[in-house]
C-alpha cells in the first residue's frame, strides 16, 4: 500500500456482511414466494447448501429429495434482493462466485470497497490492485490532501515572503487532475494514485 505523507492507512476490517436473499423460483411463479437471507461471504459450497435446504425444505418438502452432494440448478433459484452491497448492482441470475467475490472485498472495506467497485465498472480486480498499489490514505476533503501534500514536499522551497501567494484551490485542481483521484466514503475522501501503466 503506498503513502505519500503521514497519514494513517485505512483501517483492516469492518463490521459490514453483505448478505443475498435468494428465492426458490417454482414457489415464485405460484405466487407464494419462499426464499432465505444467505451470508454472501460463505464459500459458494456453503451457499448452494442453504440454497439447496430452503428449496427441498420449504417449497419441496420430501426430505430424500435433500442430500449433501445435491447442487441447484441455477434455473430454480434467483437473487431477489440484496444488502450490505452499498450502491452495487446484484441481478437474480449473477454468478455466485463474483457475488462472493464483492462481498468479502466489502466485508474487508466496507463502504469504500465497494465504492472502488463501482468505479471501476464492476471491474474487482482493478478495484482490488487501487487498494493494495495505489491507497493514499482518508482526508476531510482534497483540499486537505493536497495541502498537506503540497506543504510537506514544496513550501519549504519556495520563500517564506512570497509564500502568502499560493493558491492552494489552483494546487487542489492540478493535484486532482492527473496525479490523483478520490472516493467518498464514510465520510471521509479517499485518496488514490492512478494505476502504473503496464
Amino acid at each position: 500500500m503506498t503513502k505519500d505523507l503521514n497519514n494513517t492507512s485505512f483501517l483492516s476490517g469492518s463490521a459490514e456482511c453483505p448478505k443475498i436473499y435468494v428465492v426458490c423460483l417454482d414457489s415464485y411463479n405460484d405466487g407464494n414466494v419462499y426464499g432465505t437471507w444467505i451470508d454472501a461471504t460463505q464459500p459458494v459450497e456453503d451457499i448452494l447448501k442453504q440454497i439447496s435446504t430452503m428449496q427441498y425444505e420449504g417449497y419441496y418438502p420430501e426430505p430424500e429429495m435433500l442430500s449433501d452432494g445435491y447442487c441447484p440448478d441455477p434455473e430454480t433459484y434467483g437473487i431477489h434482493c440484496h444488502k450490505g452491497f452499498y450502491d452495487i448492482k446484484i441481478y437474480v441470475n449473477d454468478d455466485l462466485e463474483n457475488v462472493r467475490a464483492y462481498a468479502l472485498f466489502i466485508a474487508q472495506y466496507g463502504e469504500l470497497g465497494a465504492e472502488l467497485i463501482s468505479n471501476n465498472n464492476g471491474n474487482l480486480e482493478k478495484a482490488k490492485r487501487f487498494m493494495d498499489e495505489c491507497y493514499l490514505g482518508a482526508y476531510e476533503s482534497q483540499a486537505a490532501y493536497a495541502t498537506e501534500l503540497f506543504n510537506q514536499h514544496y513550501l519549504p522551497r519556495i520563500p517564506e515572503e512570497v509564500q502568502f501567494c499560493i493558491n492552494f484551490d489552483c494546487v487542489k485542481e492540478a493535484v486532482f487532475i492527473r496525479q490523483r483521484f478520490s472516493v467518498e466514503a464514510g465520510g471521509k475522501t479517499h485518496v488514490f494514485a492512478y494505476l502504473k501503466k503496464t
